[in-house]
């Protein structure tokens, strides 16, 4: 991530649950890193990915099209995906994927 990285926390690894953490700006410059470790988690097994994005600064359009590519893909990978949203612009990501619910995070969005 470009700024201050990507946080990977495995909180079970024998039911494949992991959480990634993007720290700072979420921008173009973070994609590859960010994809990188998804693909990574994947074929290690990981099959329950919650994708934390309280602690992001900036949330750019490149990566919001790489988390809007991992939720399509997410039900047709088999992969059980959580967003867990930090800055009010974030929830937008609901939204766009047509489940506007306060269920679809695991916190509610800072006003």
């Amino acid at each position: 991530m470009s700024a201050a990285g990507l946080r990977v926390c495995i909180l079970d690894h024998e039911r494949g649950h992991v959480r990634l953490e993007p720290l700072g700006n979420f921008d173009v410059a973070a994609l590859p890193e960010f994809e990188a470790k998804i693909g990574e988690l994947r074929a290690g097994g990981f099959d329950h990915l919650i994708l934390d994005l309280k602690d992001v600064g900036v949330l750019d359009s490149a990566a919001l099209r790489a988390i809007l590519r991992l939720v399509a893909g997410a039900s047709t990978d088999g992969v059980s995906l959580e967003l867990t949203a930090g800055l009010r612009q974030v929830k937008r990501i609901s939204e766009l994927t047509e489940d506007s619910s306060d269920d679809a995070f695991g916190a509610q969005p800072n006003q």
